[in-house]
Protein backbone atom coordinates (compact mmCIF):
# COMPACT_ATOMS: atom_id res chain seq x y z
CA UNK A 1 0.00 0.00 0.00
CA UNK A 2 1.46 3.34 -0.51
CA UNK A 3 0.03 6.98 0.50
CA UNK A 4 -0.14 10.03 -2.00
CA UNK A 5 -1.37 13.22 -0.29
CA UNK A 6 -3.41 11.03 2.24
CA UNK A 7 -4.95 9.02 -0.31
CA UNK A 8 -4.50 5.22 -0.05
CA UNK A 9 -3.31 2.92 -2.85
CA UNK A 10 -2.77 -0.31 -3.85
CA UNK A 11 -0.76 -1.89 -6.36
CA UNK A 12 -2.43 -2.99 -9.34
CA UNK A 13 0.10 -4.38 -11.36
CA UNK A 14 3.45 -3.26 -12.99
CA UNK A 15 4.33 -1.50 -10.55
CA UNK A 16 1.29 0.94 -10.84
CA UNK A 17 -0.73 2.46 -8.16
CA UNK A 18 -4.43 2.64 -8.11
CA UNK A 19 -7.87 3.06 -6.16
CA UNK A 20 -8.97 0.49 -3.96
CA UNK A 21 -12.80 -0.60 -4.33
CA UNK A 22 -14.85 -0.21 -1.33
CA UNK A 23 -16.68 -3.37 0.00
CA UNK A 24 -17.95 -3.27 3.20
CA UNK A 25 -18.96 -6.67 3.88
CA UNK A 26 -15.97 -8.40 2.59
CA UNK A 27 -14.76 -5.51 5.54
CA UNK A 28 -12.43 -3.65 2.49
CA UNK A 29 -12.14 -0.16 3.08
CA UNK A 30 -12.06 1.87 -0.17
CA UNK A 31 -9.50 4.41 -1.04
CA UNK A 32 -10.06 7.69 0.77
CA UNK A 33 -9.45 10.28 -1.79
CA UNK A 34 -8.23 13.97 0.12
CA UNK A 35 -8.91 17.21 -0.65
CA UNK A 36 -5.09 17.51 -0.98
CA UNK A 37 -4.58 14.48 -3.55
CA UNK A 38 -7.44 16.10 -5.80
CA UNK A 39 -5.74 19.79 -5.33
CA UNK A 40 -2.32 18.23 -6.60
CA UNK A 41 -3.72 16.88 -9.30
CA UNK A 42 -5.71 19.81 -10.74
CA UNK A 43 -2.51 21.76 -10.33
CA UNK A 44 -0.68 19.64 -12.42
CA UNK A 45 -2.98 19.61 -15.31
CA UNK A 46 -3.42 23.62 -14.51
CA UNK A 47 0.44 23.91 -14.78
CA UNK A 48 0.42 22.29 -18.72
CA UNK A 49 -2.98 24.27 -19.40
CA UNK A 50 -1.60 27.79 -18.20
CA UNK A 51 2.03 26.77 -19.74
CA UNK A 52 0.19 26.61 -23.19
CA UNK A 53 -0.96 29.96 -22.51
CA UNK A 54 -4.69 28.88 -22.09
CA UNK A 55 -7.06 29.52 -19.71
CA UNK A 56 -9.21 27.43 -17.71
CA UNK A 57 -12.79 26.24 -18.58
CA UNK A 58 -14.74 24.42 -16.83
CA UNK A 59 -17.48 24.29 -19.67
CA UNK A 60 -14.14 23.02 -22.08
CA UNK A 61 -13.32 19.49 -22.10
CA UNK A 62 -10.56 19.95 -24.86
CA UNK A 63 -8.22 22.31 -22.59
CA UNK A 64 -5.48 19.98 -21.99
CA UNK A 65 -6.02 18.37 -25.59
CA UNK A 66 -5.25 21.66 -26.43
CA UNK A 67 -2.46 22.50 -24.32
CA UNK A 68 -0.39 19.06 -24.82
CA UNK A 69 -0.72 20.06 -28.74
CA UNK A 70 0.93 23.58 -28.21
CA UNK A 71 3.30 21.86 -26.10
CA UNK A 72 4.42 19.61 -28.44
CA UNK A 73 6.83 20.40 -31.31
CA UNK A 74 5.60 19.85 -34.94
CA UNK A 75 8.04 18.63 -37.67
CA UNK A 76 7.54 19.82 -41.07
CA UNK A 77 9.52 19.29 -44.27
CA UNK A 78 9.15 21.11 -48.22
CA UNK A 79 11.17 21.48 -51.16
CA UNK A 80 11.20 24.38 -53.02
CA UNK A 81 12.43 24.04 -56.53
CA UNK A 82 10.50 27.39 -57.98
CA UNK A 83 11.06 31.49 -56.95
CA UNK A 84 8.73 32.98 -55.11
CA UNK A 85 7.48 33.42 -51.51
CA UNK A 86 8.10 30.93 -48.46
CA UNK A 87 5.60 31.51 -45.80
CA UNK A 88 6.02 29.14 -42.13
CA UNK A 89 3.39 27.69 -39.95
CA UNK A 90 2.10 29.95 -37.67
CA UNK A 91 3.93 29.21 -33.97
CA UNK A 92 7.03 28.84 -36.02
CA UNK A 93 10.07 28.07 -33.30
CA UNK A 94 12.73 27.77 -35.68
CA UNK A 95 13.32 26.70 -39.23
CA UNK A 96 16.57 24.50 -41.19
CA UNK A 97 17.04 26.06 -44.46
CA UNK A 98 19.17 24.26 -47.03
CA UNK A 99 19.81 26.28 -50.65
CA UNK A 100 21.65 24.76 -53.39
CA UNK A 101 22.41 26.59 -57.11
CA UNK A 102 21.77 25.52 -60.41
CA UNK A 103 24.26 23.27 -62.31
CA UNK A 104 26.19 24.04 -65.04
CA UNK A 105 25.86 22.73 -68.93
CA UNK A 106 28.24 20.51 -70.45
CA UNK A 107 30.53 21.83 -73.47
CA UNK A 108 29.75 21.01 -76.81
CA UNK A 109 32.24 18.83 -78.64
CA UNK A 110 33.23 19.17 -82.67
CA UNK A 111 33.10 16.48 -85.16
CA UNK A 112 35.87 16.84 -87.31
CA UNK A 113 37.89 14.16 -89.62
CA UNK A 114 40.38 11.77 -88.43
CA UNK A 115 42.73 12.09 -86.96
CA UNK A 116 41.14 14.66 -84.56
CA UNK A 117 38.98 14.37 -81.74
CA UNK A 118 37.36 16.55 -79.25
CA UNK A 119 36.44 16.02 -75.89
CA UNK A 120 34.73 18.67 -73.72
CA UNK A 121 34.46 19.71 -69.99
CA UNK A 122 31.47 19.20 -67.81
CA UNK A 123 29.33 22.09 -65.79
CA UNK A 124 30.89 22.50 -62.21
CA UNK A 125 28.28 21.66 -59.46
CA UNK A 126 26.77 24.75 -57.57
CA UNK A 127 26.94 26.16 -54.48
CA UNK A 128 25.58 24.97 -51.20
CA UNK A 129 24.29 27.23 -48.11
CA UNK A 130 22.81 25.95 -44.88
CA UNK A 131 21.45 28.25 -42.02
CA UNK A 132 19.10 27.75 -38.89
CA UNK A 133 16.78 30.90 -38.29
CA UNK A 134 14.51 31.76 -35.35
CA UNK A 135 11.24 32.72 -35.64
CA UNK A 136 12.08 36.52 -35.22
CA UNK A 137 14.85 36.32 -37.20
CA UNK A 138 12.98 35.09 -40.41
CA UNK A 139 10.14 37.44 -39.87
CA UNK A 140 6.45 36.22 -41.81
CA UNK A 141 8.25 35.59 -44.92
CA UNK A 142 11.36 34.94 -47.01
CA UNK A 143 11.42 35.60 -50.83
CA UNK A 144 13.07 32.46 -52.71
CA UNK A 145 14.90 32.38 -55.99
CA UNK A 146 15.51 29.32 -57.54
CA UNK A 147 18.49 28.99 -59.83
CA UNK A 148 17.77 27.57 -63.10
CA UNK A 149 19.97 24.99 -64.66
CA UNK A 150 22.34 25.71 -67.07
CA UNK A 151 22.20 24.23 -70.78
CA UNK A 152 24.71 21.97 -72.76
CA UNK A 153 26.61 23.83 -75.82
CA UNK A 154 26.27 22.18 -79.06
CA UNK A 155 29.87 21.88 -80.96
CA UNK A 156 32.34 24.72 -80.74
CA UNK A 157 29.89 26.58 -77.90
CA UNK A 158 30.50 26.07 -73.95
CA UNK A 159 27.93 25.11 -71.56
CA UNK A 160 25.70 27.82 -69.69
CA UNK A 161 26.13 28.85 -66.49
CA UNK A 162 23.65 27.67 -63.64
CA UNK A 163 21.32 29.87 -62.03
CA UNK A 164 21.81 31.74 -58.64
CA UNK A 165 19.71 30.38 -55.67
CA UNK A 166 18.92 33.46 -53.21
CA UNK A 167 16.75 33.04 -49.78
CA UNK A 168 15.79 36.08 -48.18
CA UNK A 169 14.20 36.51 -44.69
CA UNK A 170 11.51 40.06 -43.91
CA UNK A 171 13.00 39.75 -40.80
CA UNK A 172 16.19 40.76 -39.53
CA UNK A 173 18.21 37.15 -40.19
CA UNK A 174 21.28 37.02 -43.04
CA UNK A 175 20.34 36.43 -46.78
CA UNK A 176 21.71 33.02 -48.44
CA UNK A 177 23.58 32.99 -51.55
CA UNK A 178 24.43 29.60 -53.53
CA UNK A 179 26.06 30.24 -57.03
CA UNK A 180 25.15 28.16 -60.09
CA UNK A 181 28.04 26.66 -61.33
CA UNK A 182 29.79 27.19 -64.35
CA UNK A 183 29.65 26.07 -67.66
CA UNK A 184 31.72 23.50 -69.37
CA UNK A 185 34.24 24.43 -72.09
CA UNK A 186 33.56 23.46 -75.64
CA UNK A 187 35.92 20.88 -76.83
CA UNK A 188 38.75 22.20 -79.21
CA UNK A 189 40.16 19.18 -82.01
CA UNK A 190 43.32 17.23 -81.04
CA UNK A 191 45.55 15.68 -83.31
CA UNK A 192 47.54 14.16 -80.24
CA UNK A 193 47.27 12.33 -76.57
CA UNK A 194 46.22 15.28 -74.14
CA UNK A 195 44.74 16.68 -71.54
CA UNK A 196 41.57 18.94 -72.29
CA UNK A 197 42.73 22.78 -71.79
CA UNK A 198 40.40 23.87 -68.85
CA UNK A 199 37.64 23.03 -66.66
CA UNK A 200 35.17 24.69 -64.04
CA UNK A 201 35.48 25.86 -60.88
CA UNK A 202 31.91 24.66 -58.75
CA UNK A 203 29.99 27.95 -57.64
CA UNK A 204 30.50 29.45 -54.27
CA UNK A 205 27.80 30.15 -51.46
CA UNK A 206 27.35 33.15 -48.76
CA UNK A 207 25.24 33.76 -45.97
CA UNK A 208 24.77 30.08 -44.55
CA UNK A 209 26.42 28.71 -40.58
CA UNK A 210 27.34 26.59 -43.55
CA UNK A 211 28.94 27.12 -46.55
CA UNK A 212 30.55 24.42 -49.71
CA UNK A 213 31.46 25.02 -53.00
CA UNK A 214 30.41 22.71 -55.82
CA UNK A 215 32.86 20.96 -56.70
CA UNK A 216 34.68 21.23 -60.30
CA UNK A 217 34.14 19.34 -63.39
CA UNK A 218 36.69 16.54 -64.45
CA UNK A 219 39.48 16.84 -67.05
CA UNK A 220 38.60 15.70 -70.30
CA UNK A 221 41.17 13.48 -72.20
CA UNK A 222 42.22 13.44 -75.74
CA UNK A 223 43.63 10.53 -77.56
CA UNK A 224 44.21 12.28 -81.46
CA UNK A 225 46.20 10.21 -83.85
CA UNK A 226 46.51 6.90 -84.15
CA UNK A 227 44.39 6.06 -80.87
CA UNK A 228 41.85 8.09 -82.39
CA UNK A 229 39.35 8.28 -78.95
CA UNK A 230 37.71 11.14 -76.85
CA UNK A 231 36.73 11.09 -73.21
CA UNK A 232 35.08 14.11 -71.55
CA UNK A 233 34.66 15.53 -68.58
CA UNK A 234 32.57 14.92 -66.00
CA UNK A 235 30.13 17.36 -64.37
CA UNK A 236 30.52 18.52 -61.03
CA UNK A 237 28.63 17.61 -57.54
CA UNK A 238 27.48 19.77 -55.14
CA UNK A 239 25.80 18.70 -51.73
CA UNK A 240 22.33 17.21 -52.72
CA UNK A 241 23.13 16.43 -56.38
CA UNK A 242 25.50 14.59 -58.88
CA UNK A 243 27.03 15.38 -62.09
CA UNK A 244 26.82 13.95 -64.92
CA UNK A 245 29.43 10.86 -66.07
CA UNK A 246 32.28 10.96 -69.01
CA UNK A 247 31.48 10.62 -72.30
CA UNK A 248 33.37 8.30 -74.97
CA UNK A 249 33.59 8.48 -78.76
CA UNK A 250 30.36 9.95 -80.20
CA UNK A 251 28.15 10.80 -77.41
CA UNK A 252 26.44 13.71 -75.96
CA UNK A 253 27.04 14.43 -72.39
CA UNK A 254 25.22 12.72 -70.03
CA UNK A 255 23.41 14.06 -67.24
CA UNK A 256 23.58 14.52 -63.40
CA UNK A 257 20.62 13.64 -60.95
CA UNK A 258 19.57 15.35 -57.73
CA UNK A 259 20.09 19.38 -57.84
CA UNK A 260 22.61 21.93 -58.45
CA UNK A 261 24.55 19.29 -60.55
CA UNK A 262 26.89 19.82 -63.12
CA UNK A 263 26.26 18.14 -67.05
CA UNK A 264 28.50 15.67 -68.55
CA UNK A 265 30.39 17.61 -71.62
CA UNK A 266 30.27 16.08 -75.44
CA UNK A 267 32.60 13.56 -76.64
CA UNK A 268 33.47 13.99 -80.52
CA UNK A 269 35.00 12.44 -83.20
CA UNK A 270 33.54 13.24 -86.23
CA UNK A 271 30.31 14.30 -85.80
CA UNK A 272 29.27 17.42 -83.12
CA UNK A 273 27.77 16.81 -80.23
CA UNK A 274 25.89 18.37 -77.16
CA UNK A 275 26.43 18.20 -73.43
CA UNK A 276 24.18 17.72 -71.14
CA UNK A 277 21.96 20.20 -69.21
CA UNK A 278 22.69 20.57 -65.75
CA UNK A 279 20.09 20.00 -62.90
CA UNK A 280 18.40 23.02 -61.44
CA UNK A 281 18.68 24.55 -57.80
CA UNK A 282 16.50 24.00 -54.68
CA UNK A 283 15.65 25.30 -51.07
CA UNK A 284 15.10 22.51 -48.74
CA UNK A 285 12.81 23.63 -45.44
CA UNK A 286 12.77 21.80 -42.32
CA UNK A 287 10.30 23.91 -40.05
CA UNK A 288 10.17 23.05 -35.97
CA UNK A 289 6.56 24.83 -35.03
CA UNK A 290 4.08 24.11 -32.34
CA UNK A 291 -0.01 24.49 -32.65
CA UNK A 292 -1.68 27.97 -31.57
Amino acid sequence: MDRVNGADFVDIGGGRRGFRSQNLGGGVIGTEVTAAWLNAVQENLMKVIEEAGLEGDIDNWDLLWLALLRSSTRVSQSIITGSGTYTPHTGLLMVDVELVGGGAGGGGSYGAASPNVSPASGGSGAGYSRRFYTAEELGASAAVVIGAAGLGGTGQVSGGAGGTSTFTPAGPGIAMTALGGIGGFFGPTYTKIARGESISPGGGATGGQINVAGTPSGWPLAFGGTEYQAISGRGGNSQLGVGGQEANENNNGNAGSGYGAGGGGAASLTVSKTGANGTPGACFVTEYWRVE
